[in-house]
């Protein structure tokens, strides 16, 4: 007997089966009820970017092989910014002269100047053997001596400028090719430093190292947004305590390479295994969701989840950042339009310049605890290593908004407790005055890991690196004015510490007004913050 009906696919192999009519209209009635429930369970397995993170692992072997590539980068970054200290050492000298057979003529400071810069010049400096430095290459004694401090200003410069445009460009064009980038060029531009056949080159090849140093910070906003909100602190005090060991590694190598050019050239070669890890250091996932490209952001996902032997969901998706009409527009404006983030900003941004300021302003007070400048810079940095374990320590159990608002207020009663004992004059052999103010950096220290964990929360990921470079600039302009506040001493005892203790305990007091953002899920967007 024939039976009349239709083709139709049954779904078991793609293979098509003969149905009657009746038949027919029933399983397109099915299909009809069926469907709609399918796409919304396919629906209910869209997750956010915070949910996928959690089932593909918080903190696993993914997480901990990029942080141990961010850890050995700040390992490095002392020898980065703060090499001048030993290649612009002022060497000894004594002044020669080729008028009495090159005999050595021992004057004052202030005379030994007069005979090599008078007129006629009747000295040639005849340096004391010991480290070669920039001073010694283009003879930066005397009048010439603050060209090196220059030089060094050159370089914050340059971070003011490239934490501008690095930090709005990462927020563009994402966190991995803006790191990649500075990778790639900083090992050029410290080769060319090393090179410099000319005091204005090294200048210039300074201040370029300073703008790619700023982009440093999408290294760190990279990691931050890669791990679980319980391991943020660790990202903050893992680089602030390998920054705090890699004074302890420039003056090593500092004393084994005595000469400026070839300690340069060694920096520049540091550059090179992290140049080879480049495959290791994927774009944010976040970020990626901010500018659409969930395809991209799930591959990551799906890579962290199998790194780390964790098992996604097979058909899930990621919600994308919201891209509605009514969003603020992200970029430099939208943080002073939006005005829970124009608070935020304000208040952060003084923080920073304050514990910048205070930072730099208690090292020229402690940093001299030796006539060994291999040790006194080396236990400088080692301040720091017991300040950034108790950090990790509070910020998991005080939270962010009290570990930054104790740091502060500990550090500025420090300053003002070693003004006290500076103007009333009572200890007079120093101990007490020199245990305050280890006290105040020890403090000040844990301050400065505090921010790093706990700016990046406050701001969305469509603006973080430009909030946090913002704060960075602020925080530059402190560093700068550091060595003018310390010279109010001239004036009167203990007055650049009664300047820093109050700025400190005027920003403990404004860290009263920002939220309290310990385990909460990093805002994606200016339309998540409340």
């Amino acid at each position: 007997m024939t039976v009349v009906g239709r083709a139709v696919d049954t779904g078991l192999n793609g293979s098509r089966e003969l149905v009657s009519y009746p038949g027919y209209v029933v399983y397109n009635i099915s299909m009809l009820l069926t469907t709609p429930i399918h796409y919304l369970v396919t629906c209910w397995r869209k997750m956010n970017f915070e949910e996928g993170l959690k089932e593909a692992g918080y903190f696993g072997r993914y997480q901990k092989k990029l942080l141990l590539i961010l850890f050995l980068f700040q390992f490095i970054c002392p020898a980065i910014i703060l090499s001048i200290t030993y290649i612009g050492m002022s060497p000894e000298w004594v002044c020669t002269s080729e008028r009495n057979n090159n005999t050595s003529l021992h004057f004052s400071p202030d005379k030994r100047c007069h005979y090599f810069e008078g007129e006629p010049h009747n000295c040639t400096p005849s340096y004391e053997e010991g480290f070669y430095t920039i001073a010694e290459e283009w003879n930066l004694i005397c009048s010439r001596s603050h060209l090196i401090n220059l030089t060094q200003s050159g370089f914050f410069f340059g971070f003011l400028v490239g934490a501008f445009v690095l930090g709005k460009l990462a927020d563009s064009i994402g966190r991995r090719k803006v790191t990649i980038m500075i990778l790639v060029c900083g090992a050029i531009v410290m080769m060319l430093n090393a090179l410099s056949p000319s005091l204005t080159l090294f200048a210039i090849c300074r201040f370029v190292a300073g703008f790619l140093f700023a982009g440093v910070m999408a290294f760190y906003v990279l990691a931050s947004e890669i791990v679980g909100p319980g391991q943020r602190g660790l990202v903050s005090v893992g680089t602030s305590l390998m920054f705090a060991l890699g004074f302890v590694f420039l003056s090593f190598i500092a004393y084994v390479i005595q000469d400026w050019r070839r300690l340069m050239i060694f920096v520049s070669l540091l550059y090179i295994p992290f140049l080879t890890m480049y495959r290791s250091i994927p774009e944010s996932p976040r970020w990626l969701l901010t500018i659409q490209e969930e395809v991209k952001a799930r591959r990551i996902l799906i890579d962290i989840a199998r790194t780390n032997k964790k098992t996604l969901p097979s058909d899930f998706s990621l919600k994308c950042a919201s891209s509605s009409g009514d969003q603020p527009s992200a970029g430099l404006i939208a943080l002073f339009r939006h005005r829970v983030l124009f608070r935020r900003t304000l208040i952060m941004a003084f923080i920073w310049f304050t514990v910048c300021m205070v930072y730099y302003g208690l090292s020229l007070g402690v940093g001299s605890l030796s006539s060994n400048l291999y040790i006194s810079f080396s236990l400088s940095g080692l301040v720091e290593v017991p300040s950034n374990l108790v950090a990790y320590v509070i910020l998991d159990k005080l939270g962010r908004k009290w570990s930054n608002i104790i740091t502060l207020a500990l550090g500025g009663t420090a300053a003002l407790g070693c003004s006290f004992v500076q103007i009333t004059g009572i200890n007079s052999g120093g101990s007490l005055q020199m245990a305050l103010a280890l006290l105040g950096k020890f403090s000040i220290s844990a301050s400065f890991c505090v921010l790093f964990a706990y700016t990046p929360e406050l701001y969305s990921t469509d603006v973080r690196n430009l909030g946090i470079a913002l704060c960075n600039v602020l925080a530059r302009f402190g560093g700068i004015i550091a060595p003018v506040v310390i010279l109010l001493d001239e004036s009167g005892a203990g007055l650049s510490m009664l300047v820093m203790g109050m700025l400190s305990v005027t920003a403990a007091l404004l860290g009263l007004g920002v939220p309290e953002t310990f385990n909460a899920p990093l805002p994606n967007t200016i339309h998540d913050i409340k």
